[in-house]
């Protein structure tokens, strides 16, 4: 598997979407826009046709429902079933389709370095300055030090030394082999992972890739609003319900 697109800029955003996300859409941009003026590409994962009106007048557009389509029908292995259920995660089931399409979304880049970021992150920071972590390396991300590992373990879903890594901020060379092997790894094999990220964690540990950590402020969960974050990441879904309430103002009881 290789980078099918070539690179058409030095530098910029690449994020991924659909319907059930697009309400953070405005949010995220205003967010971006504060800190950076680096060129978008916007994925459509499948957007509504306004949100898809809006992503082109705004950036570079791409069409990736038919990596959806590749996932949709992928029935997950015994072990991730046994860890979702047992975890009341099954939510997850429904975006799985999504998530993995971010790995796929990464190998088509237009750029020579890419940052690429989840919808659901607040900018806080000048997003250049986070470029300087690949000036050595192909590719940087952050550890994601939330994820009980023995859980994961205790369901066969990783190695006993055998970190995970959060997807939700990424930045990489243009034909980064890690990236690559991330891509063909979710391809072929998504079915014996929970999401992304776990498929992007052990492509690094059985490649023992040499990668950048990237300091925590440039992907910290969010709490409250700390300042001297970088970039504040809304994960899991309480969260999602008070940055709904946050971006509207409370004005829709949930």
């Amino acid at each position: 598997m290789k980078n099918i697109s070539k690179p058409i800029e030095k530098r910029g955003i690449v994020v991924c979407l659909n319907q059930d996300c697009e309400w953070m859409l405005l949010w995220w941009l205003k967010n971006v826009r504060k800190f950076s003026n680096l060129p978008i590409m916007f994925v459509d994962l499948g957007m509504s046709s306004i949100a898809k009106s809006f992503c082109k007048k705004n950036g570079y557009y791409f069409d990736g429902r038919d990596f959806v389509f590749h996932f949709e029908n992928i029935v997950p292995s015994k072990n991730v079933q046994n860890f979702l259920q047992n975890m009341h995660s099954e939510a997850v089931l429904n975006i799985r389709k999504y998530q993995f399409s971010k790995a796929l979304s990464a190998i088509n880049t237009i750029f020579e370095e890419t940052l690429f970021l989840d919808i659901d992150i607040k900018v806080n920071y000048q997003l250049e300055k986070i470029f300087s972590n690949i000036e050595k390396k192909e590719l940087a991300i952050a550890i994601s030090i939330d994820i009980d590992l023995g859980l994961f373990f205790y369901y066969k879903l990783i190695s006993i030394d055998e970190k995970i890594f959060n997807s939700g901020v990424i930045v990489y060379k243009h034909n980064s082999e890690i990236i690559l092997k991330w891509a063909k790894k979710t391809f072929e094999e998504s079915f014996d992972f929970v999401g992304d990220q776990d498929v992007l964690s052990r492509v690094i540990y059985e490649n023992n890739s040499d990668i950048a950590i990237l300091n925590g402020k440039w992907n910290y969960k969010y709490i409250s609003e700390e300042d001297d974050v970088y970039i504040h990441h809304y994960i899991g879904g309480l969260n999602k319900i008070n940055l709904f309430k946050k971006i509207y103002n409370n004005s829709f009881e949930i």
